[in-house]
């Protein structure tokens, strides 16, 4: 039989508030193995299931799509991740223009590179372009 770990020792054990794994229970992403009165008790099977959700969210993935991944067949699995690897992929062309545009004027000849600056001047207008 697996052991058996109360709600407070799970929380801590990820770093997590035991009302995270409350409102992870009312949103259907977890469920105890079982219940003494109000006390509820995790077993391996919903450690793993907790460190999959902690996982997904420092990954930037919503709790709705972990709730589908959760229980998803491969292609709905894959559905997911594509999308999501797609809007990681977005958001680090975003941050690579941000840094190019906050790293060139240090090394930039200009007295005032924000106005002065051709090749600022050119990567404001790609940022332009590439802003919806």
């Amino acid at each position: 039989m697996d052991t058996l770990v109360p709600i407070g020792a799970a929380a801590a054990r990820l770093g997590l508030a035991t009302s995270a794994l409350r409102y992870y229970e009312r949103r259907g992403l977890l469920e105890p193995a079982q219940r003494r009165g109000n006390a509820r008790y995790y077993d391996e099977d919903g450690l793993r299931r907790l460190a999959f959700i902690q996982a997904g969210q420092q990954l930037g993935l919503s709790l709705d799509d972990l709730g589908a991944l959760l229980t998803a067949d491969r292609a709905e699995w894959q559905r997911i991740i594509e999308a999501h690897v797609a809007e990681l992929q977005a958001r680090i062309a975003r941050a690579q223009r941000a840094s190019d545009l906050l790293r060139h004027p240090l090394n930039c000849v200009a007295e005032h590179p924000a106005a002065e600056c051709e090749h600022l001047r050119g990567l404001l207008d790609e940022w332009l372009r590439a802003t919806p």
